[in-house]
């Protein structure tokens, strides 16, 4: 069973999905599923077009925006902010463990003006996700 956590209204953060968690997913009510994860960062793991394939057989919305945690730049926070101002919502988003998406998510809250990096870190940590690096990575994002 795909384990979704909530992040935010409408908002869930998921590990890496393979076909039974995609179809999982999708009867869940989720409309729109977001794959962080980069192709061939694991063996085994299920390529995007192939995601993309079964997600959209099963009526979700698909937007892949590959990321490794050491090198997110602005236009992936961009990325991720104009996905999720404009996908059908609910929206599941997902990398190897579920923290990358929750990270960039965060980031973009922060640089928008939307969250603070402290209590953003402190409320990813009770739902399992370790983001401790968010305020370096706004640091490291507002100078360019």
């Amino acid at each position: 069973m795909a384990k979704l956590t909530q992040i935010a209204p409408d908002l869930y953060a998921a590990a890496q999905v393979d076909r039974a968690a995609i179809a999982e997913i999708a009867a869940s009510g989720a409309k729109t599923l977001i794959n962080n994860r980069p192709d061939g960062e694991e063996p085994g793991q299920l390529p995007a077009e192939q995601a993309r394939a079964e997600a959209e057989r099963l009526g979700l919305t698909y937007i892949h925006i590959p990321v490794t945690s050491s090198s997110i730049a602005p236009g992936d926070v961009e990325a991720m902010q104009q996905a999720l101002d404009s996908a059908p919502k609910p929206v599941v988003m997902h990398c190897r463990s579920g923290t990358r998406s929750t990270l960039l998510w965060a980031a973009g809250e922060v640089l928008a003006g939307r969250g603070d990096a402290g209590a953003l870190v402190a409320d990813a940590a009770e739902k399992g996700f370790q983001i401790a690096s968010l305020p370096d990575l706004v640091a490291r994002l507002r100078q360019g």
